[in-house]
């Protein structure tokens, strides 16, 4: 659908959206669809998908395991009748496609030739998968080691594969059976991954070594704004849910830029809203624009690697607190509301 002379704007859009600009999940059963089928094969970007993988506060698949569920709810927030909605189980193509790089060959239809194209992306440390094939089972398992990783690989009887191998050149690939039945083909460019070493494999087992892998940096955001909390993911501790279909108060409302939304709490004591980074920002002012008078303690605190580290207290807060204090360099900073009066609601929370 996309002209050819526009894809590589909406790709940067894309990544910059994940990363950035709306850094969760916002599609239902038939989005998440499109998003595996793109993430894990035609857009190839794993190491985005994993951002989105790991994360626990809403909305994510991460915040159902926060929420005590053992299978997929329908609804983002967890909430509502239908606590199986199978259909969101097509994440699992994340892990065969994606991660282990388990494809069928689009020039080559069927699992007679196959594509091995694994994922190592960022702090994944392993991956086993598995696929059974009306050949056999394909099986691709990698680990890291260091700056380097070992890949076995399987492929049935008959088959063939076209197997891709993170590297940052062929001189650092080896295989234990001395290249048997391996043919070099060249080298291919990844956003995710930062550079394929690619052969042609006969059926068999393979044990491949790389004795270095690429390493890549996330882009740029496009927003060139003072305001960093407007390229963070909000978190919470918890949320106010006003309706099953649409809670009305999320986290990522309170970094919007409207004015008109807010995050609200789903208690009173102990509740904390914050902003996460992909790459750590410097700041040193934050701006809170509390909805009513609520909040009676709070701290203001950024993540120093091993806590969390008091940069202002207060007691009253309302619209437009402003609190200045020596620039510091974190991957995340939150209000943390010691007491209420009641749950406290927050428009924006402005960080520079």
């Amino acid at each position: 659908m996309t002209p050819p002379e526009e894809r590589e704007k909406v790709r940067a859009q894309l990544a910059d959206n994940v990363l950035y600009s709306f850094p969760y999940y916002d599609a239902g059963s038939s989005g998440q669809a499109l998003y595996t089928r793109f993430f894990a094969e035609y857009g190839e970007r794993m190491d985005l998908v994993y951002e989105l993988l790991k994360d626990t506060g809403h909305p994510s698949y991460g915040y159902f395991v926060e929420q005590g569920k053992t299978v997929w709810p329908e609804r983002w927030s967890a909430v509502g009748d239908s606590q199986i909605h199978t259909c969101y189980t097509g994440i699992g193509a994340y892990f065969i496609k994606g991660f282990g790089g388990i494809r069928p060959d689009p020039a080559n239809p069927g699992m007679k030739n196959v594509i091995i194209k694994p994922a190592p992306v960022g702090d994944l440390t392993y991956a086993n998968t598995e696929f059974e094939s009306m050949y056999g089972n394909i099986v691709v398992n990698w680990k890291r080691e260091g700056r380097g990783a070992s890949y076995h690989i399987e492929i049935p009887v008959n088959c063939t594969a076209k197997v891709y191998l993170p590297s940052l050149g062929k001189e650092g690939v080896k295989e234990a059976g001395e290249m048997v039945g391996v043919k070099y083909l060249g080298t291919e460019q990844s956003e995710a991954v930062g550079n394929y070493v690619v052969y042609r494999v006969e059926s068999g087992t393979y044990d491949f070594t790389v004795d270095q892998m690429p390493r890549i940096e996330f882009p740029k955001p496009l927003y060139k704004g003072a305001n960093r909390s407007r390229i963070g993911r909000m978190n919470a501790s918890s949320m106010f849910i006003e309706t099953e279909k649409l809670p009305g108060f999320e986290a990522f409302k309170a970094n919007d830029g409207n004015p008109d939304t807010c995050w609200q709490a789903g208690g009173v004591k102990d509740q904390w809203l914050e902003v996460e980074w992909v790459k750590p920002q410097t700041f040193s002012k934050v701006v809170i624009n509390e909805v009513g008078n609520e909040i009676k303690r709070y701290k203001v605190q950024a993540w120093g690697g091993n806590g969390w580290q008091d940069l202002a207290v207060g007691e009253t807060c309302g619209s437009e607190k402003t609190h200045a204090f020596d620039a510091v360099t974190a991957s995340q900073c939150r209000i943390f509301i010691i007491d209420a009066s009641k749950a406290a609601s927050i428009s924006e929370f402005g960080i520079f």
